[in-house]
């Protein structure tokens, strides 16, 4: 069987639920296409950029490339492949994110950009079935007072767990962590086993220029859920030498409990002990 598609209209497409309006489609259009089962070649074009898939339907594999901008919030140029059998494989070979504006996108007012470089590949089926490995190298972003230098996280996913370790250098500090969760369960379940920082300044953090710190140590602990309701942590801290203004810590220990919206929190810090307990 041949066949020959010139061109096909179908827009305009509406933004799905939850997405920004401006990722309307305008024009959806197959503009070219011919082959024994079939192999064909796809534009979808927007305001915000468009993506040409080719797609062959004697191998099952398709092909496609994406080119988005919204407006000024940023631009996502992604290439990659999408592989049709007894389960789904993909990969994306190259993906940028360029003057992402993260803050637009939650409706947040704070000045903010992200650049940065990721892949990704698997084999999708069933959420427990699914094995997908993804790696995002930040090259640079910023949100408020906050300047991100460089930020590594490589992650794995498999078995209904996922497992994922980074590393951010930023002016307020470094940190490197191991990180582990089960994002299909009911309630979300994750580990973190260890978050090492380094030169920590709470004052960049929070946008509060009489605080200044240089906190250094390491953080371990378990949590469930995310809502406020659900939320379940238990947090252990070891301070090494810090700083917080003038004053010099030489060493410190701190354990949080939240339950059900209550915390209690135990705190040693040389050269002073501070146990404090808040509802």
């Amino acid at each position: 069987m041949m066949f020959l598609l010139q061109r096909a209209e179908l827009g305009p497409h509406p933004v799905a639920p939850g997405l920004p309006p401006e990722l309307e489609a305008r024009r959806v259009a197959v503009i070219g296409g011919k082959g024994g089962m079939g192999r064909c070649m796809a534009g979808v074009f927007a305001d915000l950029g468009h993506t040409v898939i080719v797609a062959d339907l004697d191998t099952g594999r398709v092909v496609f490339s994406l080119d988005a901008q919204a407006s000024d919030s940023g631009r996502l140029v992604a290439s990659g492949s999408v592989t049709l059998g007894g389960s789904i494989g993909f990969a994306v070979d190259r993906g940028t994110i360029r003057d992402l504006d993260i803050a637009a996108f939650r409706g947040d007012t704070t000045p903010s950009r992200l650049d940065a470089d990721f892949t990704a590949s698997g084999v999708a089926g069933q959420p427990d079935g699914m094995l997908s490995d993804v790696r995002l190298v930040i090259r640079g972003g910023r949100y408020g007072s906050l300047v991100l230098d460089t930020m590594t996280v490589d992650a794995r996913l498999g078995d209904g767990r996922l497992n994922a370790t980074g590393r951010a250098l930023s002016n307020a500090g470094r940190a490197d962590f191991e990180l582990s969760a089960r994002p299909f369960v009911d309630v979300l379940a994750y580990d973190l086993d260890p978050l090492r920082f380094t030169d920590i300044d709470l004052g960049v953090l929070r946008s509060d220029t009489t605080l200044t710190t240089s906190i250094t140590g390491t953080m371990r602990g378990t949590g469930r859920g995310t809502s406020v309701e659900q939320l379940a942590l238990d947090l252990s801290v070891e301070l090494d030498s810090s700083r917080v203004n003038r004053q010099a810590i030489s060493r410190g220990q701190a354990s949080l409990v939240l339950r059900e919206s209550r915390a209690d929190i135990d705190a040693d810090a040389a050269p002073d002990i501070r146990r404090e307990q808040f509802h």
